[in-house]
C-alpha cells in the first residue's frame, strides 16, 4: 500500500474516532458531570450510614442498659405513693398561702449512685407572695419524706404586685429498699 494512501487512510480514521468522540462521548461525559455531585452527596450519605452502623453495638448496650433500668423502677411503689404525697405538697401550699394551679408529677428517674432511693420530680405551678413562698420552702424542707427543690422559678404579676407566678420542680425522695 503507498504511503499517500496510509496517510488518507490514517486521517481517515482519525477523522471518525473524533467525531465518535465528539458526537458519542461528549453528552456522556456532560451527564457524567452533571451527576458528579449527586454522587458526592450519596458517598457523604454512605459515610454517615456507615458511622452510624459503626455505632450500633453502642446504642444497642446503651438501650439495654436503659431498659434494665426502666424495668428496675417499682413502678407499684410511685403508682401507691403519688396521691399521698400530692396530697401533702397540697396541704403545705395552701398552709403556707400558696394557691396551687397544678401539681402534677414528671416521669420517675432513679439516682445514678445507689439504687436505694427513688426520684418523683414534681411540677408545681401557682401563686403567691414572696413569704408564702418562704413558708413553703420551710415546710418542706421540715417534711417527710425527703423533698428538694430542683427548680425555682418567679415571674411577676402585673394585675397583682403582691403575688406572683410561681413554677417550681420539686424532687421527692422515695427508699426503695427497706434498710
Amino acid at each position: 500500500m503507498p504511503p499517500q494512501r496510509r496517510l488518507v487512510l490514517g486521517l481517515g480514521v482519525g477523522v471518525v474516532v473524533l467525531v465518535w468522540l465528539v458526537v458519542g462521548l461528549g453528552p456522556q461525559v456532560r451527564v457524567i458531570a452533571a451527576l458528579r455531585p449527586q454522587v458526592h452527596q450519596r458517598q457523604r450519605e454512605l459515610r454517615q450510614l456507615r458511622q452510624q452502623t459503626a455505632q450500633l453495638p453502642q446504642w444497642t448496650q446503651r438501650y439495654e442498659a436503659l431498659r434494665a433500668e426502666l424495668q428496675a423502677v417499682p413502678r407499684p411503689l410511685v403508682q401507691e405513693r403519688l396521691p399521698a404525697l400530692l396530697d401533702q405538697l397540697s396541704t403545705l401550699a395552701k398552709a403556707s398561702g400558696v394557691a396551687v394551679e397544678v401539681a402534677r408529677p414528671a416521669p420517675p428517674k432513679a439516682l445514678k449512685k445507689p439504687a436505694d432511693d427513688l426520684v418523683i420530680p414534681i411540677e408545681i405551678l401557682g401563686r403567691a407572695g414572696y413569704h408564702d413562698i418562704g413558708r413553703f420552702l420551710e415546710r418542706l424542707e421540715a417534711a417527710r419524706p425527703l423533698y428538694r427543690v430542683e427548680t425555682l422559678r418567679l415571674e411577676a404579676d402585673r394585675r397583682d404586685p403582691t403575688h406572683h407566678h410561681v413554677a417550681m420542680v420539686v424532687d421527692v425522695y422515695l427508699a426503695v429498699t427497706s434498710l
